[in-house]
């Protein structure tokens, strides 16, 4: 044997062991994204009976747990750094009209297509390709703005005492041969169209359309706008009457107003009036349409911040949606939660304790996929097509 094919099998022997720990130390995330790619179960997790191929897995977990223990230090020192920055800031902006030019275009989004949100304490209001917040400091200052002319109240921004009934009579979803159902969201969707899908196609002949893309949502529009991207897709495919939405995860986070400018911090009245407009940009995009919409909340989270956090988008996501006249329901009662605690396993009776979440305590397993996917079946009642739920 030469010297070079010596050499060549000795990085080919480094290379294969390289990539056998790899796979050994990252085998739940190899496995969670086999099944939330493929729909079934990973070619690793025939290794799961072995108590060494599961120790890299516990090695792992706990490396996770240590790092986003660091993490989680850095953000809450990071967070009290923007605090304490923010604070200087207002307290030097005190005596400045929020209305004037300069702190319009310091709190100007870049989001251009109609939507208003109102509060007790602020306004926001369309001013193409802006979003413009206007604090509310006096009774007489709304009157003020309306009379500039400045303020667009959307009807779909009005309170309604009674929401309007966006269903047929028995509260389901009426679809006619011919028509779309149309899926948005994030990996959460991803792993729940699939399902529903297969069944409007083979069951009932309904098409469908399934943006859902992973690590997206409404905080981050420079990165995924998706109130632009469905209003894109509504104009191609005027057959879509429903809109199905299904995300969250990516969004309980401070995000940025304008690139280089302050964040608009997390669970404040100005970041839920601006995630508020979004929710209702891309509302408007479906009923602008014809269509209607379908919001499914997000389900309880095993990290207890990110649980936190989705549990204050589904308060949003609720009150919004019905304010727009149009369906949220929940997905906890779907996934065995009764309340705000995190659970991954449902008894069901003749089947024991049955899986329904992966180890991430984001994702589903297949069969929370297909419980969520049925539930919205349900929630549908079709024309001219066969329907299962009569």
């Amino acid at each position: 044997m030469t010297a070079g094919n010596k050499k060549f099998l000795k990085v080919f022997y480094l290379l294969c062991i390289t990539m056998m720990a790899l796979l050994w130390l990252q085998q739940r995330s190899i496995n969670a994204y086999w099944i939330q790619t493929y729909h079934q179960g990973s070619p690793l997790s025939v290794l799961d009976k072995y108590s060494a191929w599961q120790v890299g897995g516990d090695i792992t977990a706990f490396l996770s747990t240590q790092l986003e223990s660091v993490q989680a230090d850095i953000t809450a020192l990071n967070d009290e750094t923007i605090a304490v920055v923010n604070n200087h800031l207002i307290n030097m902006q005190d005596d400045i009209p929020l209305v004037d030019n300069q702190s319009a275009e310091e709190l100007a989004l870049l989001i251009d297509s109609q939507a208003v949100f109102k509060s007790s304490s602020l306004l926001i209001f369309p001013q193409k390709p802006f979003l413009q917040v206007v604090e509310i400091k006096a009774m007489d200052k709304e009157q003020v703005i309306t009379n500039s002319g400045l303020l667009i109240v959307s009807p779909a921004f009005k309170d309604r005492s009674e929401p309007e009934l966006i269903v047929n009579k028995d509260n389901r979803f009426l679809l006619e041969k011919g028509q779309k159902v149309f899926f948005v969201g994030d990996s959460l969707m991803q792993g729940v169209a699939p399902h529903a899908m297969r069944s409007l196609l083979k069951v009932h002949g309904i098409e469908s359309i399934n943006l859902s893309k992973q690590s997206t949502g409404l905080s981050y529009p420079r990165f995924y706008n998706w109130p632009q991207m469905a209003r894109e897709t509504f104009s191609k495919n005027p057959d879509i009457k429903l809109m199905v939405v299904f995300m969250g995860p990516n969004d309980p986070w401070d995000f940025p107003v304008v690139r280089g400018k302050r964040f608009l911090k997390f669970n404040t009245p100005e970041w839920e009036g601006v995630y508020r407009a979004r929710i209702q940009q891309l509302i408007n995009a479906a009923t602008d349409h014809g269509a209607q919409v379908l919001w499914i909340g997000v389900p309880n989270m095993k990290d207890t911040k990110l649980n936190v956090g989705v549990i204050k988008l589904n308060k949003i996501y609720q009150s919004q949606v019905t304010i727009a006249g149009q369906r949220y329901i929940p997905s906890n009662d779907l996934l065995g939660m009764q309340d705000d605690q995190f659970v991954k396993f449902l008894r069901i009776p003749n089947r024991g304790n049955v899986t329904l979440r992966t180890d991430d305590g984001v994702h589903f397993t297949i069969i929370g996929q297909k419980r969520i996917a049925d539930k919205i079946i349900s929630l549908l009642r079709f024309n001219d097509s066969m329907d299962v739920n009569k």
